[in-house]
């Protein structure tokens, strides 16, 4: 099936820019998830084979749907999402609460709830909270996944089900576009202007940027500025200054992420 992907996403992009980051994230997830826990099935059974192919697969499927292609971002949600997606995500965060109410139970009845609870709380206040302030960030549905699936770890069959379901969530995310970053134009303006990129220049000055195969009819009114006068055998640079997060209480406002 050729369901929407970035078609320059391949094995070699993967290993050479996303095989460390996500060997991270299975390490954690292993762990946090209990999969190394005795009496647990293994990752190439059938229990967690299938969740974890129907996640991946339903992710895609979505992609078809036009009400469904918008992403979780503070200006998506507030100007963007239709009543479609709203009913949608209404329904996913009430069998989700559901889950969760049935891991609290189970929990308090196995004697295991405080631990687990502090488990959540702690990856929460690593991995999302030092990030979740920013106007930049992005809830990416691998990261999602991978956040909160890993914490469906007790030892009852429906809960290594929905893991299983978070971990092809995850899997579909990382493959389809690759391990993005949660901070999108911030993390890439950083991250050039820490290492001081050769495409850039001074402080106080125009930044550019170089763009090999630009696409036909990019747009170039969002986030970034054109510039005439600068080319190089066909290809087109484009500037740009601090990056400019769209204004959630504005939907009319310019700016781009």
């Amino acid at each position: 099936l050729e369901y929407e992907h970035d078609p320059t996403f391949g094995w070699s992009e993967f290993i050479t820019y996303d095989l460390h980051p996500t060997s991270l994230d299975l390490f954690v997830f292993f762990v946090v998830g209990r999969l190394w826990s005795p009496g647990r099935c293994g990752v190439d059974s059938l229990g967690f084979v299938l969740p974890s192919s129907l996640g991946a697969w339903f992710f895609s499927a979505m992609a078809e749907w036009e009400w469904a292609r918008h992403n979780v971002s503070m200006h998506q949600i507030a100007c963007r999402w239709p009543d479609k997606l709203f009913a949608f995500v209404g329904v996913m965060s009430a069998g989700l609460l559901f889950v969760a109410s049935m891991h609290v139970y189970k929990g308090f009845n196995d004697g295991i709830i405080f631990g687990r609870l502090l488990e959540f709380a702690a990856t929460f206040f690593v991995f999302a909270f030092p990030i979740g302030a920013s106007p930049f960030f992005h809830f990416h549905h691998w990261f999602a996944a991978w956040l909160v699936g890993m914490h469906f770890n007790q030892r009852y069959w429906w809960s290594y089900t929905v893991l299983a379901l978070c971990f092809g969530i995850y899997v579909n995310g990382i493959a389809g576009y690759g391990r993005d970053s949660l901070l999108g134009c911030e993390q890439a303006y950083y991250n050039s202007k820490q290492q001081m990129c050769g495409h850039l220049r001074s402080e106080g000055e125009p930044i550019f940027c170089f763009y090999e195969e630009l696409p036909t009819g990019y747009n170039t009114s969002i986030n970034v500025e054109a510039n005439p006068n600068a080319t190089d055998k066909g290809n087109q640079m484009f500037g740009f200054g601090e990056p400019t997060a769209l204004d959630w209480r504005n939907c009319s406002a310019g700016g781009g992420h």
